[in-house]
Order: structure tokens, then C-alpha cells, then sequence
């Protein structure tokens, strides 16, 4: 893994939501263009429009990928492990009926389905110069509880059928870069008791 990129990495994680919307917009017809917002539920419902609500409400660190190696980068220089996130998105639809909702609902779970892997060719820019070959789209269910604590946040939101998702891991370089020397001789000694 040869990461090296200090300053393309700063919009990681809006690059990942970006690369959602994509996917979103090109696979569901019935969401108006320009109509898959960032903004929380609560945001949305104010404006009273069509579309889809694509919030990001928790970022964690995850926790199998916390003791990496460092990175060999050439040149003597060796950089410290990436930080490697879990981004949990909510995803609630907008839309004249509940019937369209439902359609909207139908498609998107089919397509984070078909496209729980996005590889290379789909991540944008700054995403694969950090270092992240792929994404994964995990369906996370949300224990209700929880679920109503989050759209507790949502002041005077009614519920609305939403989903919730995982996308794993979002890789961020290290700004720290050590100098290393190579060792050219090594001395041993031993010490023969007989006796």
C-alpha cells in the first residue's frame, strides 16, 4: 500500500458521499435531478420538496484496520498507518405519496445491493490517491431505540421510512513522515564459556 498523498485526502469524506449521490441518481429515475441533498431529514422536510435525504450523522474509527504497519514511501522515509474510518449514513425519501417513496425505497436498497463493492473505476479522485481500492455498502439495521434517539435530533420531524447504511473502510493518510537509515553493518559478539 504506497500512501503518500498529505494534502488530497481533505475532502475524503465528502468525496464518499459524492460517490452515494452517483450512485443514487443514476439508477432512480423517480428523484428529480439535482434532488439527492446532504442535508439531515429535518432539513429537508422543511423545504417540502421531492427528493432524497443522504446524511452522514456518524463517523467512527475502524477498529480491525487500527494497527497497520507503517508505509515504506522510498527515499529512506517511512509515513505512519492511515486513519481508517466506518461512515454510517441515514437514508430517507421524499415525494408526493408514500407509493413513490416505497418505489424510491426499493430501488436504492437494490442498488447498494448490486453495488456493495465499488471498486476503483467508480471512486472519485482524491479517494484512490490516499490509498482506497474499494468501498463496501453494508446494510446496517439500526435498533430501533437508536433510530428513535436519531430522529429525536430531527426537532418536531415526524418519522419517515428510512434506511440506514455502512460504507467501510475510508482510508485518510498520516501527516507524519520519519526519516529512516539503512543499516549497513551489523557487529556480533559471542562469548565461548567452556568449561
Amino acid at each position: 500500500m504506497m500512501v503518500i498523498s498529505l494534502n488530497n485526502d481533505l475532502t475524503v469524506i465528502n468525496d464518499v458521499s459524492e460517490t452515494l449521490k452517483m450512485l443514487v441518481e443514476n439508477s432512480i429515475s423517480e428523484l428529480p435531478p439535482n434532488s439527492v441533498v446532504f442535508d439531515s431529514p429535518g432539513d429537508i422536510q422543511k423545504t417540502n420538496k421531492s427528493g432524497l435525504s443522504l446524511f452522514l450523522y456518524q463517523i467512527s474509527e475502524n477498529a480491525d484496520l487500527k494497527n497497520q504497519d507503517v508505509v515504506d514511501i522510498g527515499s529512506n522515509q517511512i509515513q505512519s498507518p492511515p486513519l481508517a474510518l466506518d461512515l454510517h449514513y441515514l437514508l430517507t425519501p421524499y415525494a408526493q405519496t408514500r407509493q413513490t417513496e416505497q418505489i424510491i425505497m426499493s430501488k436504492l436498497v437494490r442498488t447498494f445491493h448490486d453495488n456493495s463493492i465499488v471498486n476503483d473505476s467508480l471512486l472519485r479522485n482524491s479517494l484512490r490517491e490516499v490509498g482506497n481500492k474499494e468501498l463496501h455498502i453494508i446494510f446496517n439495521t439500526v435498533p430501533l431505540e437508536q433510530l428513535n434517539n436519531l430522529w429525536g435530533t430531527f426537532h418536531e420531524t415526524p418519522y419517515k421510512l428510512s434506511v440506514s447504511y455502512l460504507v467501510t473502510p475510508i482510508l485518510i493518510s498520516s501527516d507524519r513522515i520519519a526519516e529512516t537509515t539503512r543499516v549497513l553493518s551489523k557487529q556480533s559478539s559471542f562469548i565461548n564459556k567452556q568449561g
